[in-house]
């Protein structure tokens, strides 16, 4: 008989449930897909925020935020499930993007001459942002150069407020990107950007402002957000009816059409490239505007809603973040605004949830052996009782050397059935160490753990945020009971810039 592979590990690999959360100013909005059947999704979660929540992106009363998470966290959909990690999308305004050339470089000097050249064009101080970059495929100028860097920055004061309430709320932050990357992950997930070898304008408009996104299926070459209260400050509208917070028809076309302009400047100045389509998706005037890229313009537009019909748009950026959950971790290298080492402690997370998985079976199967063992023995124990008075009662009319010989049989499967118990008991419970080891970690980050068995030396390899938390490591370790002969050699410390690299031996005692 065939079995399918798919279905047997469906049940020996426990499902990673990742959603996708996007925050803005005025709302919060959660998508979740099935991990196995990656076409359903599970929960679309909207909510609206009080003002003054988030201003600009920026996280201002953590605590409001924080009861409304509960809220989700406590969704009949998403109650059970114990390990729920994010994909947290925040407004475009908070991050600062940047692209840069580098000259032809050897492979092995890319990321020196990219970390000299971010900390060089941040546009805060390097060590109060979170950074990432990746390269971007097509050169600026043929022959020019051979490579373009797409780089981004936020702040940490911005970021750590939303993931330390996360953490808080029983979500695990897994990455922290922005609208205009989840918008561009959706159009090219869906074929609203077909071609790699074509580029496409993405417009999208909603309470926040208007978002605007360059790049064909491939990647995202340009993004460009602007809220409603930068845009009507920006450029002179009707006073007496902005002053009554009435954004009439003509203002609305006339901050779109400024903005599109700007975006247009900038992008054939810098790119140098054409667009194929414009896909404009707006909850008023679309025609309106419309008209005024057509006529003012010559682009082709569409609206992506003629496409995606199973999808609300006001779902359409937490969609992207959540389809960022549904790709394999060791695929997924994307921009992400998170301190280093996160992508290490999820696979750290995983490996001691499929740990605790096995142990877990073990145990529970070793238990229901030895009820088993127990219940055999005493059945045995009785039916020898039971064939012994038999025996005496019966010896007449039985054979007395085929009765001595079913005896003898019953005593050496009694006597396996002890050895069986002794094993049992003698087996080593590996369960108390890693637990012991959960414990002891804290920030400390896995690379490798080569344990050849007990009583020998074992060999780990790792990341600690200072030496202070090293050594902590290592005495929390000693102090379990578990673990001997403990030793850092000091030729293993590396200090890096952000953490330390460090080598660990030592003893397991079971």
């Amino acid at each position: 008989m065939k079995v399918s592979n798919f279905k047997i590990s469906k049940y020996l690999i426990a499902k990673e449930y990742i959603g996708g959360l996007e925050i803005a100013d005025s709302f919060l909005r959660f998508v979740l897909f099935d991990p196995v059947k990656k076409d359903k999704i599970i929960l679309s979660f909207e909510l609206e925020l009080d003002p003054e929540v988030v201003v600009n992106g920026e996280l201002k009363k953590p605590e409001i935020l924080k009861d409304n998470l509960i809220k989700l966290r406590n969704h009949p959909s998403l109650k059970k499930i114990k390990n729920l990690y994010i994909i947290l999308t925040l407004q475009s305004n908070v991050v600062y993007y940047k692209i840069f050339d580098l000259p032809t470089v050897d492979y092995k000097s890319i990321i020196s001459a990219v970390s000299l050249n971010m900390k060089m064009l941040s546009p805060i101080p390097f060590e109060k942002s979170y950074s990432d970059w990746e390269l971007m495929d097509a050169p600026i100028k043929k022959n020019s150069f051979e490579l373009k860097v797409l780089s981004v920055f936020a702040e940490k004061r911005i970021i750590d407020p939303y993931l330390d309430v996360l953490n808080k709320t029983r979500f695990n932050p897994l990455v922290v990107e922005f609208n205009g990357l989840s918008l561009w992950r959706f159009f090219s997930h869906y074929n609203i950007f077909e071609r790699e070898d074509k580029n496409y304008l993405g417009i999208y408009i909603n309470s926040n402002g208007l978002e605007f996104i360059l790049g064909n299926k491939k990647g995202l070459e340009f993004n460009f957000f602007q809220n409603w209260k930068d845009a009507m400050r920006n450029i002179i509208l009707n006073t007496t009816e902005v002053k009554k917070g009435v954004l009439t028809r003509d203002n609305f076309i006339k901050i779109f059409n400024d903005n599109f302009q700007k975006v247009i400047t900038f992008y054939f100045t810098r790119f140098q490239e054409s667009i194929e389509k414009v896909f404009l998706t707006t909850p008023i005037y679309f025609d309106d505007l419309k008209d005024v890229i057509e006529d003012k313009f010559g682009l082709t537009v569409e609206n992506p809603t003629s496409k995606i019909k199973n999808i609300n748009p006001n779902f359409f950026i937490s969609t992207g973040s959540a389809l960022r959950g549904l790709i394999s971790r060791a695929d997924d290298i994307s921009l992400s605004l998170m301190a280093v080492g996160t992508e290490d402690e999820y696979r750290m997370r995983r490996n001691l949830n499929f740990i605790n998985f096995w142990l877990k079976i073990i145990t529970e199967v070793g238990v229901v052996m030895l009820l088993l063992t127990i219940g055999l023995n005493v059945f045995m124990n009785y039916t020898k009782t039971d064939v012994l008075k038999d025996k005496e009662k019966l010896s007449i009319q039985f054979d007395r050397s085929q009765l001595e010989n079913l005896s003898n049989k019953a005593k050496d499967f009694n006597v396996n059935l002890l050895q069986a118990i002794e094993a049992k008991n003698n087996t080593k419970d590996w369960f108390l160490v890693f637990d012991s080891w959960n414990k002891a970690k804290n920030d400390i980050v896995l690379k490798s753990w080569i344990i050849p068995g007990v009583n020998t030396v074992f060999s780990f390899d790792g990341f600690a945020p200072n030496q202070s938390e090293m050594i902590k490591f290592r005495d929390n370790l000693s102090e379990s009971g578990y673990f001997t002969d403990l030793d850092i050699p000091l030729q293993s410390i590396v200090q890096q810039k952000t953490q330390v690299e460090f080598n660990l031996k030592g003893k397991i005692k079971l």
